[in-house]
């Protein structure tokens, strides 16, 4: 057979030669070739193993197979569809008897110098050192090393399918400085692992509720407790140098699974959330969660005073912001964040409250002086300065154009713009070249014939919080304005603008609210 698959392992050619005389099959040869590599086996299996226990003519029947590991190597793994490849020659004969229901392996299996890499993951899992020893019904892990980065991580432990459940299986992991890098998550992890089984006894309903998703108000309850034992997840990690990548609120909804959790997280002083359409923050903090997948019990907290989010187009300067696990039972968290910035002449606040799914998030702006949540909205997504009116015109429609250019086509150039200047503003609109006090005080009106041909740009830099400097031009260059502001109070301006002809202009605004 040639390129074919098991078990969604693939190989490039595999052959079998066995012959069957007197109820027993005679394993001649068997191979499967992947690249230059080779897994081979020979043996004999009888026919009886292969009936029903109970119909057995010899219930003492045992096959006995031998698979050489000595022409095989890492590569197998790379046919696993979460393994991209793999490298690294394998040594060792593992004997298999026994019959199908209890099976015994006898043997051992190394590898040395080997190397994976897994999908979705540009970390290598490098210089690969493997020994596992098989005893009956046992398989040990004597031995797992590899480098992560600049980093390793060290593994051992055991499992025995025939050990009661309490004693079926220990596995023990530990980092130190090993460094990971996907498409969501760089960083450096230091930390310890283990997986043991925890003996559990709790309510049916909680795990009726995780199979049949949202629960029938009008279904009866299931009565009773369940008990058994469970793989249980012992962990204590620091994460550090970390930069985090979510496009999209993460789905944080109940699982199927039922694992025992005793899990520490701690964040260093270097842990940044990042997305350069949603978020820049620094995050500190540290969370523990026990209890179990079925019903946690999640403590501590993530809190953050540095960064910025991005919400209708505009930046938010972070006042604070934290994440708390407030309801037992839950892995959904809850999110409050303050935030503000400065459009125009009005200082926005924006607060960010509630659970942390789309449906249950609730954000809210505010503004001095005051307007309306949807006049915010909408000044916001034009960024056009409100009049106070709810009015669409001819400039709104031109904006809100420029709106949709700049959220798919412009939105990467003016981030890229900003971050290589290192300014704070960066805007497209339409009309006529204004800056300062004529900027933040057009009123709503039309625009002429020439006015919705004209496309222009704005930059500005925040000197302070009070003084900034700004340079607007058209984008065909013939009009241009230099110009700087200055706050002298929360009610004054004052504002210095010089054209492409040389002229200059002194403005003073004075604003009250009645």
């Amino acid at each position: 057979m040639v390129q074919g698959s098991l078990e969604e392992v693939s190989f490039d050619r595999a052959d079998l030669v066995f012959s069957l005389e007197n109820d027993m099959i005679t394993l001649r040869q068997f191979s499967a070739e992947q690249d230059m590599y080779k897994l081979t086996a020979d043996g004999k299996i009888p026919v009886d193993i292969l009936r029903a226990k109970e119909k057995r003519k010899n219930p003492d029947a045992q096959m006995n197979i031998q698979v050489d590991f000595n022409q095989a190597s890492l590569a197998v793994f790379g046919t696993h569809p979460r393994i991209d490849w793999g490298v690294g020659s394998t040594k060792g004969l593992v004997k298999i008897t026994g019959s199908l229901e209890e099976p015994q392996m006898y043997g051992d299996i190394e590898v040395e110098e080997g190397c994976l890499k897994l999908k979705d993951v540009r970390t290598l899992i490098d210089k690969v050192a493997l020994r596992v020893v098989f005893r009956g019904s046992n398989m040990t892990v004597e031995k797992f090393a590899a480098e992560l980065g600049k980093g390793s991580v060290e593994a051992s432990g055991s499992y025995d399918f025939r050990a009661p459940d309490e004693k079926a299986y220990l596995f023990n992991v530990a980092a130190k400085n090993a460094e990971v890098e996907s498409a969501v998550f760089k960083g450096r992890i230091n930390g310890t692992l283990s997986m043991s089984p925890e003996h559990f006894r709790i309510p049916k309903r909680l795990l009726q509720k995780q199979e049949a998703g949202e629960p029938d108000k009008k279904a009866m309850p299931v009565q009773g407790m369940e008990e058994g034992w469970r793989p249980k997840i012992t962990a204590d990690v620091l994460l550090d140098d970390v930069m985090i990548d979510m496009p999209t609120i993460p789905s944080l909804g109940e699982g199927d699974s039922n694992l025992g959790m005793d899990v520490s997280v701690k964040l260093g002083p270097k842990v940044h959330l990042y997305n350069k359409y949603l978020y820049d923050l620094w995050l500190k903090g540290a969370v523990k969660a026990e209890g179990s997948t079925v019903f946690p019990r999640i403590s501590g907290g993530i809190d953050t005073d540095k960064g910025t989010v991005t919400y209708l187009r505009t930046r938010f300067k972070v006042d604070n912001g934290s994440v708390r696990w407030q309801n037992p039972g839950s892995f959904l968290p809850y999110v409050k964040l303050n935030a503000n910035t400065k459009f125009s002449r009005y200082r926005i606040a924006l607060q960010i409250d509630g659970s942390l799914r789309k449906d249950t998030l609730d954000m809210k702006l505010t503004s001095n002086p005051y307007l309306s949540q949807n006049a915010l909205v909408r000044m916001l997504t034009l960024q056009r300065s409100s009049a106070g009116s709810d009015d669409i015109t001819n400039e709104d429609m031109h904006n809100l154009l420029i709106a949709g250019l700049e959220t798919g086509l412009l939105g990467d150039v003016e981030r890229t713009i900003r971050k290589a200047l290192g300014i704070d503003e960066f805007r497209v609109y339409v009309g006529k070249v204004e800056n300062g006090v004529d900027f933040d005080n057009r009123i709503i009106r039309e625009l002429t014939e020439e006015e919705k041909e004209q496309y222009n740009f704005l930059v500005a830099k925040n000197l302070t919080d009070r003084w900034k400097i700004g340079y607007t031009s058209s984008f065909d260059g013939k009009y241009d304005n230099i110009y700087t502001q200055y706050q002298i109070t929360e009610h004054m301006n004052f504002t210095l603008s010089q054209d492409q002809d040389h002229d200059r202009r002194y403005s003073v605004e004075y604003r009250i609210t009645f």
